[in-house]
């Protein structure tokens, strides 16, 4: 009977997904890491994504992210923030979200790590070619 439970559970959990308009095959947002988020998802699920005041250390840079810029449009309870991360690339700063299946993997601190680039004032952007890469901040590294 526990098969058939889990079964019943994957069907039901895949049907929702696919009615809350998240295309992405069940599998991949159970997969660890999740898949990565559109700036649309990110806009219309968490309320959009701002930078804020990095820290910086002599092992790198830790920019903090704030979800919920504004009131979001959906909300799908099953999916999390799986997966964040930045890095630089053309003298800017661009930041990723993955998302997932809610659970273990799910993140709870939303701030990114990167090494120390050199100094200088970089745009903060989300990497999303389709949306043209959003910006969400500016930073100055020292």
């Amino acid at each position: 009977m526990r098969g058939k439970s889990a079964a019943i559970f994957v069907i039901v959990l895949a049907i929702g997904i696919a009615a809350s308009g998240c295309w992405e095959r069940a599998e991949d947002l159970a997969a660890p890491g999740g898949v990565r988020a559109s700036w649309k998802y990110v806009e219309d699920a968490w309320g959009g994504l701002a930078a804020g005041e990095p820290r910086i250390s002599a092992g790198g840079v830790t920019l903090p992210l704030r979800l919920g810029v504004h009131e979001s449009k959906r909300t799908d309870s099953a999916l999390c923030i799986t997966d964040l991360g930045a890095g630089v690339k053309r003298h800017r700063i661009v930041v990723h979200l993955h998302k997932g299946i809610c659970g273990v993997r799910s993140v709870t601190t939303y701030a990114a790590t990167f090494p120390h680039p050199e100094a200088g004032t970089y745009p903060v952007v989300y990497d999303d070619l389709l949306a043209g890469f959003p910006k969400i901040g500016e930073v100055r590294i020292p």
